[in-house]
């Protein structure tokens, strides 16, 4: 409740004036991902939009898929979900689940090459690299 104004209020329990912030423009920054280039060269790709969802799709795609070892189901997973964000990077849209089918073919063909690159970001760019859109390998 306010102080009423037949009641006087000492100094420290008046209100303060305040002043309020200017309001935005309307204009958002950029994203500094989606608008900045990583480079060319050894171990960069293309980021795409929505890798995270490429990670969902895949998982889903994979539920019950024999992983022969030394490779892991999470090293199918990460390789299927890194493909096919590169194949959608390349268009510059989101994964979809063609992409997802195509890195599932990709990835199961090349199931001796996994070993690892679930958990190294060097592994997944060296797997990543070594296919092209078409799925051909190259060296």
């Amino acid at each position: 409740m306010t102080q009423p104004f037949f009641s006087p209020a000492s100094r420290t329990a008046q209100v303060r004036a305040t002043q309020r912030p200017a309001s935005p423009d309307g204009t958002r920054l950029a994203k500094p991902g989606l608008t900045r280039h990583p480079g060319a060269g050894p171990l960069r790709g293309t980021p795409a939009p929505n890798e995270g969802y490429a990670f969902v799709m895949a998982r889903r795609a994979l539920e019950g898929v024999e992983v022969t070892p030394p490779a892991s189901h999470h090293d199918l997973v990460t390789a299927v979900a890194v493909l096919a964000a590169k194949r959608a990077g390349a268009d510059r849209r989101a994964p979809s689940p063609s992409d997802v089918a195509w890195a599932k073919a990709v990835a199961t063909s090349r199931m001796s090459e996994l070993a690892g690159v679930g958990h190294s970001y060097p592994a997944q760019r060296r797997f990543v690299d070594s296919v092209d859109l078409e799925g051909t390998v190259t060296t």
